[in-house]
């Protein structure tokens, strides 16, 4: 089962949540994968990372025309990504995946699952940043969210 959080920072003001971030995670997860990608602090466990010039693939990523899985993307394919917010992804790929992208002009964030994906998708703004993660047990281990009973 793939589990994983991406923590979106869009300015370094923010760089101490991100600090915070990484060393509850990295306490509280023995063997999961850490990666900085510049504004975002990505977390997986039992899962790839395709890394974006504009974002992350979270989860397991095919190409149509092959049956391998993907690892990393050429350049211009991550511009077709990034230039359709995603929709090149539906088009040409499948797997159990959910796509973060960024949105250099508005400075906002697209997430798209596949479309047929089992991995979920929650999400939690907190002081500027926004975080997304398959469980709600990995934003409380982040310390991100407080567990309460109503």
């Amino acid at each position: 089962m793939v589990r994983f959080l991406a923590l979106f920072i869009p300015d370094e003001r923010h760089g101490t949540l991100r600090t915070q971030v990484r060393a509850r995670l990295e306490k509280s997860h023995d063997g999961a994968v850490l990666q900085d990608f510049g504004n975002w602090l990505a977390v997986t466990i039992g899962g790839p990372i395709v890394h974006l010039d504009t974002g992350l693939v979270v989860g397991s990523l095919f190409d149509r025309r092959y049956p391998a899985p993907v690892q990393q993307l050429p350049s211009p394919e991550q511009r077709q990504i990034t230039a359709s917010r995603g929709q090149r992804l539906t088009q040409g790929y499948w797997g159990n995946y959910v796509a973060l992208l960024t949105d250099e002009s508005s400075k906002g964030l697209h997430v798209l699952r596949a479309p047929f994906s089992q991995l979920p998708c929650y999400y939690i703004s907190c002081d500027g940043a926004t975080a997304l993660a398959s469980d709600v047990g990995m934003l409380i281990d982040a310390g991100l969210l407080g567990p309460a009973i109503q």
